[in-house]
C-alpha cells in the first residue's frame, strides 16, 4: 500500500461563495482532489463545516458550473493547470500552490494564513 504522501494530486480548486442578497463571489476556501479522491480543504474554522457539506453534497463538475444551496452561491474555479504548470503534482507541493493562491490576494486569501504558518502540509489530505 502507497504512503498517503506519495498520491498526486489531481484538482487545486479555489472555492467562491455569494451570500445570499449579495452580487459578489468571495473567496472562501482552497480545495485539493488527489487521485483517490482524497481531499484537503483550506479555509477559516468557521467556513469548514459549511463547505464540506457542499463539496460532499454535488459532483466536482457541478460545483465547477454552479450550484445553489441553502441561498448561496458556490462556484468552484479550477487552479490546476497554473499550480501543476510551475509546482508539479506531489503532495509536497501543497505549500507552494496555496503560498501563490495566497500571494494573488492576500486580503481575500486571508485565511490561508493560518496553513502556511503551521507547518508540514503534505500529510493533510483525507478520504
Amino acid at each position: 500500500m502507497k504512503d498517503a504522501k506519495s498520491v498526486p494530486l489531481r484538482t487545486v480548486y479555489s472555492i467562491f461563495v455569494e451570500e445570499p442578497d449579495d452580487f459578489y463571489f468571495h473567496p472562501r476556501g482552497v480545495l485539493m482532489v488527489d487521485e483517490k479522491l482524497n481531499i484537503s480543504l483550506f479555509c477559516s474554522d468557521a467556513d469548514h463545516n459549511f463547505l464540506l457539506r457542499v463539496i460532499r453534497k454535488f459532483p466536482y463538475a457541478e460545483l465547477e458550473n454552479g450550484v445553489e444551496w441553502n441561498g448561496y452561491e458556490f462556484e468552484c474555479k479550477d487552479q490546476t493547470a497554473t499550480a501543476f504548470e510551475k509546482h508539479g503534482n506531489s503532495p509536497d507541493a501543497i505549500p507552494f500552490i496555496l503560498k501563490d493562491i495566497y500571494d494573488s490576494s492576500p486580503r481575500q486569501y486571508f485565511f490561508l494564513e493560518k496553513a502556511l504558518k503551521n507547518g508540514p502540509l503534505s500529510n493533510h489530505l483525507s478520504p
